[in-house]
């Protein structure tokens, strides 16, 4: 472990005399008459000196930026070389050199572990001990992480898709580094050294990443941000200004042309993913504000939008979309922070459920609840932005440009602000039995399965506005949607999955299942899907939902529709019903209408023969939670709908309700002691509309 930067000059001579070719002494005339007269070693000094002098103004940014930073593993477990990434805790080996094994996959073999190690997250919980402690072990450990990793990862002459040097990682890492190389300034722990070896390896990331990046997607952006930040940050280097002018237009691009739609909403339509996306494209603007060069307004109109989604979208709880391959995360102090900083206090009303900040309204000056996102496909209905409030999210858009689950039509519901109707989650990356056959599937979803199989990929990007599929005003909200690209299983599953053959002798050989998919895997692609969805939120009446479903065919099918609770829901089923039975708290029924011969199943944490009743909070955690699987075998087109009320303690049935199903659907609901409503809509995506009156 070097110290001095002199004994640093001694064993890597000719490597800090290339460092220091790599960085301008413009900025700073007094470094460079010493490294005329004194040399290198004098030179960095006096370089490490002016850096910590520049460093303040700097500074508050990144302890604000840090404060938001959370990472699974805990400084104790640094100093015990142990390291939880995704839920899975590991003991990372040192090698016969004394070295951690940087290649190392974790416990369950998952190269997503060994990527998380690489990019040096978990350094930010050493700094957040140092600063409230004032340990100096956690910066002497963070010296010693930092000066091992650079000399033993030394920078590949070309590309790599190694834990260490993906060009990913590269990004990831160098982005956290220049964040902490100023946080620890004022560690004597922090040797002279090991600053000088971080400087070398800034240029080194550098080029790496500029050099290597992927040409697009929200890694690109990830990339270009490492890039911009170093940049940005040590404009001494003689390589920034080039940096910038790369980087810049580029970003600028990929948000207002490539990667985001209009409205805000990123492309992949994924909630984790979009967070990830605007964080960085908000980091490329604040670092820009240390620059000559800025970003065009229209970015910074862009990256306020897509803050905004992420206001729209949260749950009563404070929870965010889980949607693709999502966590259930909570961004509320981010908007909080991100509200004061760019100026809408808007987005502070809708993290506090109201209690601070000012009331969202549209272009016209109008109140929101409810919104819409006509691009991404998207509707998010509310009736408050009280902690109490009911809310739904609707997906009838594209399939998405990558993260995507097979979950077109899909619904989540929260009743009085508990979630109750959700979507599975993500769990895992590992291709095989719950990555493809579950949770990524359609069967995951509160979507609907023809003969066992669920949705195939579907188009992935809209084309033009679906703002006519949806409408919302102070009363109600309305969307249709359909699904008409098949089910099945497409070769890409095939290929990608291990053990597909034994996962399909399963199914095949099932007492049920087997009947249904024959011995053939090829896509249905003689059926379509269309959902409508109503929502009242009138004060008038009790708030409830209406979903109708129509399905187009002219042969045989068995239908399926899975409605998944959330964990901490008790679920019962009588009769038809099904509906949540948990006293003290809010709750949901789902009333099926029309004259069907529905079959209903309850699972809860099955696998036989494939997974069903399962829930992902988050990567590498699953638990069992409660399906309830509705089906019937229909000779030609059906529809069908459902009720969904949700009450503030257990379940009422003190309604009517007469319907009549078609294109054009009708309802008439009596609440007792609340009065009566007309509700008509269409099922028909290509003809939307809808009326409800109050009786």
């Amino acid at each position: 472990m070097f110290t001095s930067i002199d004994d640093l000059v001694r064993k890597y001579p000719g490597k800090l005399n290339a460092l220091f070719k790599e960085y301008s002494c413009e900025q700073f005339n007094v470094c460079g008459k010493i490294l005329a007269l004194f040399g290198v070693s004098s030179f960095a000094k006096a370089f490490l000196g002016y850096l910590q002098q520049k460093s303040p103004a700097i500074l508050d940014y990144f302890q604000k930026r840090m404060q938001l930073s959370g990472d699974d593993t805990t400084s104790a477990d640094i100093h015990k070389d142990t390291f939880c990434f995704y839920n899975v805790t590991g003991v990372v080996k040192r090698q016969e050199d004394g070295n951690l094994d940087w290649h190392y996959l974790g416990p369950e073999n998952d190269r997503e572990w060994a990527w998380a190690l690489n990019r040096h997250y978990f350094l930010r919980a050493l700094y957040h001990a140092y600063r409230t402690s004032g340990n100096s072990q956690h910066a002497r450990k963070f010296n010693e992480i930092i000066q091992e990793w650079i000399l033993h990862n030394p920078c590949p002459s070309k590309k790599r898709d190694s834990p260490p040097w993906r060009a990913l990682e590269a990004a990831l890492r160098v982005s956290t580094w220049v964040e902490l190389f100023y946080l620890f300034q004022e560690s004597p722990e922090f040797s002279p050294a090991t600053r000088v070896l971080m400087l070398d390896s800034f240029v080194e990331h550098g080029k790496y990443i500029k050099q290597n990046h992927v040409p697009s997607g929200n890694i690109l952006v990830m990339e270009l941000v490492a890039l911009l930040k170093v940049a940005a940050f040590f404009p001494e280097i003689k390589k920034s200004s080039e940096w910038v002018e790369y980087a810049i237009p580029r970003l600028d691009r990929e948000l207002l042309q490539k990667q985001v739609y209009p409205e805000g909403v990123q492309k992949e339509l994924t909630q984790h993913y979009h967070y990830v996306s605007t964080l960085h494209f908000d980091d490329a603007f604040v670092a820009s504000q240390y620059l000559h060069r800025s970003f065009s307004t229209e970015f910074q109109a862009g990256l306020m939008r897509m803050w905004a989604y992420l206001s729209y979208t949260m749950r009563p709880d404070g929870t965010s979309l889980l949607n693709n391959d999502s966590d259930l995360d909570d961004f509320r102090q981010f908007l909080l922070q991100k509200s004061d900083q760019h100026g809408f206090p808007s987005w502070k009303w809708m993290a506090t459920n109201g209690l601070e900040g000012k009331y969202p309204r549209d272009a016209m000056g109008a109140q929101i609840t409810s919104i819409g996102f006509p691009r991404a496909g998207q509707l998010i209905m509310r009736d408050s932005w009280g902690k109490d409030a009911n809310w739904a999210f609707f997906d009838f858009g594209p399939f998405g440009t990558g993260h995507q689950h097979r979950d077109k039509l899909h619904i989540s519901i929260s009743a009085f602000g508990r979630q109750v109707l959700v979507d599975s989650g993500r769990y895992t990356y590992k291709p095989g039995l719950w990555r493809n056959f579950y949770f990524k599937a359609t069967r995951a979803h509160n979507t609907a399965l023809i003969d066992g199989f669920g949705q195939v990929p579907y188009e992935q990007e809209s084309s033009c506005s679906l703002a006519n599929q949806f409408s919302t005003d102070d009363s109600r909200d309305y969307a249709v949607g359909s699904y008409t690209a098949g089910y099945g299983i497409n070769w890409e599953m095939i290929m990608a999955v291990p053990d597909f053959d034994g996962i399909w002798e399963r199914v095949v050989n099932d007492e049920i299942m087997g009947k249904w998919v024959g011995s053939s895997f090829n896509a249905k692609n003689d059926i379509n899907h269309s959902r409508a969805v109503f929502f009242n939120k009138s004060k008038q009446l009790p708030s409830y939902w209406i979903i109708v479903d129509r399905f187009l065919t002219p042969t045989q099918h068995h239908v399926t529709i899975p409605w998944h609770f959330h964990p901490s829901c008790s679920v019962e089923v009588s009769s038809l019903d099904c509906a949540t039975m948990d006293k003290d708290q809010p709750n949901i029924l789902i009333h099926p209408l029309g004259n069907v011969n529905w079959a209903v199943r309850s699972k809860t944490g099955s696998e036989d023969p494939l997974p069903q009743g399962w829930y992902s909070r988050e990567y590498g955690l699953k638990q069992p939670s409660t399906c309830i699987e509705y089906t019937t075998k229909i000779h030609a087109s059906m529809i069908c709908a459902w009720l969904l009320v949700p009450s503030k303690g257990l379940p009422w049935n003190l309604w009517t309700v007469e319907s009549s199903l078609g294109s054009i659907s009708s309802f008439d609901l009596t609440f007792e002691n609340a009065g009566h409503m007309r509700v008509e809509f269409s099922v028909d995506a290509g003809a939307p509309s809808c009326n409800a009156r109050y009786h």
